[in-house]
């Protein structure tokens, strides 16, 4: 996870917190073969504040 410039290694179970309120820029990679899942869980609802880059199916 790169958030600010700054990347982050995640784990199998692992999560990471971006705290609300301020802007960042931030980007999901899975640099392995395996599939990744995401959850998201926005407060306040994140209606409008997205902008998708690409569609991945």
């Amino acid at each position: 996870m790169l958030e600010d410039g700054k990347t982050h290694l995640l784990h199998p179970n692992q999560g990471l917190q971006i705290t609300a309120g301020k802007p960042h820029q931030h980007q999901l990679r899975n640099l392995h073969n395996e599939n990744l899942s995401l959850m998201v869980i926005s407060t306040p609802p994140s209606r409008g504040d997205r902008v998708a880059l690409e569609t991945f199916t």
